[in-house]
């Protein structure tokens, strides 16, 4: 989903990153390469393809992510990723 096709903004009770430290990494794997977090992670993850592609599952929601592509992941929901091509990401949490 693009932001242009949000039906609305989020309202002030949608959880939203909260302010606090912000850890910043490159990340450039090969295929196979997949990682699966049943519980999801502590915190927010944000993501942001920079070359190859990959498939990106967070409960219920699939997208694929390819160079230029940013997906935010929020915390506390079952996540997984599956690398299809060679796919360098820079990622943020906080």
């Amino acid at each position: 989903m693009h932001a242009d096709d949000l039906p609305e903004t989020a309202a002030p009770a949608d959880p939203s990153p909260p302010p606090g430290q912000v850890i910043i990494g490159r990340f450039d794997q090969r295929p196979p390469y997949a990682v699966n977090r049943p519980r999801g992670a502590d915190s927010w993850l944000f993501t942001w393809t920079t070359g190859g592609g990959g498939l990106l599952r967070q409960g219920a929601a699939e997208t694929a992510a390819g160079p230029g592509d940013l997906l935010v992941l929020g915390p506390g929901v079952p996540d997984a990723e599956t690398d299809q091509q060679d796919r360098e990401q820079d990622q943020a949490s906080g």
